[in-house]
């Protein structure tokens, strides 16, 4: 990444994976896969911590918005965010 030649569009790294050492086709998911309200909607309605809590209250988490906040970076080495990053 830091010797890529100049182009239109910015440097990317394939993904590897760390347990077999292979290239990687697709990504399915990761540890910050579903980082946002604790996963998606679909998956969090099943979430143990939700029984017994009123159907009105639930229906309202899945209209809830995200503000991001900068946070400390954590040295990936291939970091998603890099593209984004002032």
């Amino acid at each position: 990444l830091k010797n890529a030649p100049l182009s239109q569009t910015p440097p990317t790294a394939r993904p590897v994976s760390v347990l077999t050492g292979k290239k990687m086709d697709k990504i399915v998911w990761g540890p910050n896969w579903e980082d946002d309200l604790g996963g998606e909607f679909a998956a969090r309605s099943r979430d143990a911590l939700f029984e017994g809590v009123q159907k009105e209250m639930y229906s309202t988490f899945e209209n809830t918005f995200m503000m991001y906040l900068p946070r400390l970076c954590e040295h990936c080495l291939n970091p998603a965010c890099v593209a984004s990053c002032p």
